[in-house]
């Protein structure tokens, strides 16, 4: 059996979902990467979205979510139409409580605990998650962060080439670390 470790990755309200399982488990994870994601809600615009998305979800307005998210993550309408259609089949109780667990989750206080390295991506443009990211980086630890040029927060959809590079060079860079640390010292 080898040694494999996972690498965990959160985006956007899936951060603190990914924080979380580094420090449950720490010893499952080689690292953990963070898109436009952050470690708890803590200022009124990000409040403001959640508080938005679950009334929309309440009010069985998954129609409305769908739409907007769709056409904010995806260019071709071709696609949007799939992405509404997927999103609209889903049970409004299971997203409310995806949205509320996401809106209330919070690690910031044990963010000195985890240990793994992080690899923290924004959009250039998405300010809004920058001081997010830079309080991340400022209390875990071994928490690097990647700013990427010309995106807003879909990076995973908007300039995915980047992503996955990001991806692969710290994936391989975490491949790597395992490998000296498992070669035995004369």
């Amino acid at each position: 059996m080898t040694d494999q470790k996972a690498i965990v990755c959160g985006y956007s309200q899936g951060g603190p979902l990914a924080l979380e399982c580094l420090l449950a488990s720490p010893d499952l994870f080689a690292g953990g990467i963070l898109v436009s994601g952050f470690s708890e809600v803590n200022e009124l615009y990000l409040h403001t979205r959640f508080y938005m998305a679950e009334a929309l979800t309440a009010l069985h307005g998954i129609g409305l979510l769908a739409r907007s998210i769709a056409s904010s993550h995806v260019d071709d309408p071709a696609i949007q139409q799939e992405w509404m259609a997927h999103m609209e089949s889903t049970d409004s109780s299971t997203l409310l409580h995806l949205y509320q667990a996401g809106h209330a989750a919070d690690c910031t206080a044990r963010l000195s605990e985890i240990s793994s390295p992080l690899l923290l991506l924004c959009g250039e443009e998405d300010q809004r998650m920058h001081p997010y990211a830079r309080f991340i980086e400022k209390h875990a630890p071994n928490a690097r962060t990647v700013i990427l040029s010309g995106v807003n927060h879909q990076i995973v959809t908007k300039v995915p080439d980047r992503f996955h590079e990001e991806v692969r060079r710290f994936a391989e860079s975490r491949s790597v670390d395992r490998q000296r640390s498992a070669v035995p010292v004369p």
